[in-house]
């Protein structure tokens, strides 16, 4: 959006620039006025005249310069229209998404009021929606790739991933060619709130990137913390079988992938510093373990 605006607002001032230099090359010289303020006195004109103001402080004294202003009063009327529709379209390519999404939600909550749905199914139906909204670039994401082939939509969707991946200290930095193989790997699921995603106790045989949502890690039935959107968590199970050492809960909904621990090894064998960054966490995990006790 930034970038939009100031090719418009670039564009819009480079005319006015062109058009204010050649106003001061036709009028007469004004030898008390530096070039400074020669050239913000022909700007000043050019935007007066342009945006149809005139205040009639600087007027046109010969027939050059009336025929220069009428054509710059005509032509300045569709830069100006021009300019004010770029920053209006603009702004309501940001908001249309948005004003979608409150009228759903606004509809949402007229419904549940309507018929009286209980508290409790009404605060999940509200912040299902919200998750959705959140978890979209636009209205329906899959409609942008709808009518490519399968195999384009397949391919377009491992990149989905990707962004995602490149967040991942883990793979951050092994190169595209890994991490697209990485993200085709990849399995999502889906998770409500209060579902338990990893249980203490069992054996663990995969990783998980949350890509959307919250979830908590409760030991003995504390929170220990709460990790969100881009954090990953049981990594260790990617080389070592052991036991989960805390339940890792589902507070929101949320969207999560995982890397089972022979995909990864499957992947390490070309690219060996896979391994490195799993054994570096391991050994750091370790070191703090040891630390406590």
């Amino acid at each position: 959006k930034a970038l939009k605006f100031s090719v418009v607002f670039l564009f819009a001032y480079f005319v006015v620039h062109m058009v204010g230099l050649v106003w001061i090359a036709l009028i007469p010289k004004e030898t008390n006025l530096s070039i400074v303020d020669t050239y913000v006195k022909g700007i000043y004109w050019v935007i007066t005249t342009m945006t149809t103001i005139g205040y009639g402080d600087i007027t046109p004294q010969n027939t050059i310069t009336r025929i220069y202003t009428m054509i710059v009063m005509i032509s300045g009327v569709g830069v100006y229209g021009f300019v004010i529709g770029h920053f209006a379209k603009i702004l309501g390519q940001e908001s249309k998404f948005k004003e979608t999404q409150k009228d759903k939600m606004f509809n949402l909550i007229k419904f549940m009021k309507y018929y009286k749905v209980p508290k409790a199914l009404e605060e999940e139906s509200i912040n299902f929606m919200g998750h959705i909204s959140g978890d979209r670039l636009t209205e329906d994401d899959t409609k942008i790739i709808a009518e490519l082939p399968p195999s384009l939509q397949d391919e377009l969707k491992v990149y989905i991933k990707v962004k995602i991946i490149d967040s991942i200290p883990i793979f951050r930095g092994t190169g595209k060619t890994c991490e697209v193989k990485i993200s085709k790997a990849l399995k999502e699921k889906n998770y409500n709130p209060g579902e338990l995603i990893i249980k203490k106790g069992d054996i663990g045989k995969e990783m998980f990137i949350i890509d959307h949502g919250q979830v908590d890690q409760i030991i003995e039935g504390d929170t220990v913390q709460s990790m969100t959107d881009g954090e990953f968590f049981g990594e260790l199970a990617l080389l070592e079988k052991s036991p989960r050492i805390s339940d890792i809960k589902a507070k929101t909904y949320c969207k999560i992938y995982c890397l089972e621990s022979e995909d990864f090894l499957n992947l390490s064998k070309d690219y060996p510093v896979l391994i490195k960054r799993i054994n570096k966490i391991i050994d750091s995990y370790k070191y703090n373990l040891d630390k406590r006790s």
